[in-house]
């Protein structure tokens, strides 16, 4: 999850506040990375986490393996989203990088590069807007959620023929990720 900093600094953070996962407060927008990187953000989930500092995207992709999916969810504006899909290209990242956003992000993107990977996160009101939708936007993958078989298989179909991968999201069983699958 990508957010940008008061001051332009990509970082990775779920919450649109750090008051949850830090010993901080406030709007991630609404500070300076030279004081989001002051923050502990792992004491909230381990004190053996203690001292744990906010990554930036730029330090997330040198680590992260090369032969591995990266799914880089935008959580934020336009900026945020041109800002992202030039990091991944400077990085050398094209290849495994899935960003994962709405349509005005989708189109600030292909306008940089058109043949980065993108994941439609414009979820609409149901599941069949949401395929239709990102058929007609000609995304690389969409991220749904287990529903009912017969209502799932259908959406498949006309996803698998338009050619979008799909990635499942909230199955935390190995029973109905073997049946997804």
């Amino acid at each position: 999850d990508v957010r940008m900093s008061k001051d332009s600094v990509l970082v990775i953070m779920h919450d649109s506040t750090v008051d949850r996962t830090t010993n901080g407060s406030g709007k991630v927008f609404n500070l300076t990375y030279s004081y989001l990187k002051t923050l502990d953000a792992g004491s909230w989930k381990n004190i053996k986490f203690k001292g744990i500092k906010i990554p930036t995207l730029s330090e997330t992709l040198d680590i992260m393996p090369e032969n591995i999916w990266l799914n880089v969810h935008i959580k934020g504006d336009i900026e945020t989203a041109k800002l992202t899909a030039k990091m991944i290209i400077e990085k050398g990242r094209e290849h495994q990088a899935i960003i994962s956003c709405k349509t005005t992000a989708i189109k600030a993107i292909r306008h940089i590069d058109n043949s980065l990977l993108i994941c439609n996160m414009e979820r609409l009101n149901n599941s069949n807007e949401y395929v239709v939708g990102t058929i007609r936007l000609k995304t690389n993958f969409i991220q749904l959620k287990e529903r009912s078989d017969d209502f799932l298989t259908g959406l498949i179909k006309k996803l698998k023929y338009n050619n979008i991968k799909i990635n499942y999201y909230k199955t935390n069983s190995a029973e109905k990720l073997k049946r997804l699958f």
